[in-house]
Order: structure tokens, then sequence, then C-alpha cells
């Protein structure tokens, strides 16, 4: 196995040891003993911890499944296949509720999706 690019990571072992009359071990001598992390190790690594991330993410956010909790005006439009009229008429006729933040239009990805399953009886 070639060996591209590996980092050495030193362990001090000791050589011997000895036990003295007051019962304290004491080390002679040390060993520098060096552990080689290849590429691969170091890959492997990284798929750990990112799986560790996604688990801990997971933990803290159960109820969040991917979906974004907040869609903006283009994206429900493209979600719901809808001119920029008919979503204007929808806020309006106070079928999708939605916040204003600056110039923005923001609305609940669980609002949009109850108004596709006809949640609200206009569906």
């Amino acid at each position: 196995m070639v060996i591209q690019t590996a980092f050495r990571v030193p362990n001090f072992v000791p050589v011997a040891e000895h036990k003295c009359r007051a019962g304290i071990v004491h080390k002679i001598g040390m060993l520098m003993v060096f552990d080689i992390l290849t590429k691969e190790d170091l890959q492997q690594f990284k798929k750990e911890l990112l799986e560790e991330i996604k688990q801990v993410l997971k933990r803290e956010n159960p109820g969040n499944s991917g979906d974004k909790e907040w869609l903006r005006s283009r994206e429900v439009r493209k979600k719901l296949d809808i001119s920029p009229g008919t979503l204007q008429n929808l806020r309006i006729t106070g079928i999708l509720p939605f916040k204003k933040i600056g110039g923005s239009m923001y609305y609940r990805s669980s609002d949009v999706d109850k108004m596709m399953e006809g949640g609200n009886g206009n569906g």
C-alpha cells in the first residue's frame, strides 16, 4: 500500500516500570511510538463525524423532516405552480396566511400543505 499523505502522531510509551517501596510506580525511559494516519483514515473520520453531527441535529430538531418551516413567495409559487397574481389573491382573500418582513412575504410550509389538501374548505 502506497501512502500518499500521512500524519505522524506521537505516542509516548514507557519502556519499563518500577515500583518503589512507597508503592509508587515509576516509568523508566520513554519510547516514542508513531501512529500513522493515512488519507483514507481521515476520510473515514470525516464521514463518521458528519454522521454524528446529523444525529445530534436530528435529536435537537425532531419535528424537522428536512422541509423548511417558512417559504418565500417564489418557493410557494413554484410548489403550487401558480402566478404571482394568484398568490396575491390567496393572500388578499385570507386563504393563505403570510408574514411580511421587510419587503418579503413568508408563508408557513404547513399552511401551504393544508391549503393544498383543502384543510380550509377552499381546496
